[in-house]
């Protein structure tokens, strides 16, 4: 059997070459552009969000209990029902006690 020699001035291959030059690494950015806000709105709530929880008289809070309360009014904001009410889960009510207090939990 005569095997098949393919030599680098073969068309096949040079196109082949070419693409991984020049289409792969355009194929591995779009993802990431893809992923990219249209718009800043959503960044740019956040961050009022967050200024309207820091402010001068609360200017000590923690990152970590900013992250808390900015997590705690979007839970409020997805799950309150027409009545402006959520439902406190016994999971909740486990976690409300004196330890959540402890900073040895965080």
């Amino acid at each position: 059997m005569n095997a098949i020699r393919i030599g680098l001035e073969d068309p096949t291959v040079k196109l082949y070459l070419t693409f991984l030059k020049y289409i792969l690494p355009i194929i591995k950015v779009v993802p990431a552009l893809l992923s990219l806000p249209h718009s800043w709105a959503c960044v740019e709530r956040l961050f009022s969000q967050y200024n309207l929880n820091k402010n001068k008289l609360r200017n000590r809070l923690s990152p970590e209990v900013l992250e808390g309360l900015l997590a705690s009014k979007e839970y409020v904001k997805l799950h309150k029902t027409s009545n402006g009410d959520i439902e406190i889960t016994s999971d909740m009510k486990k976690k409300f006690n004196s330890n959540m207090y402890n900073m040895k939990n965080w």
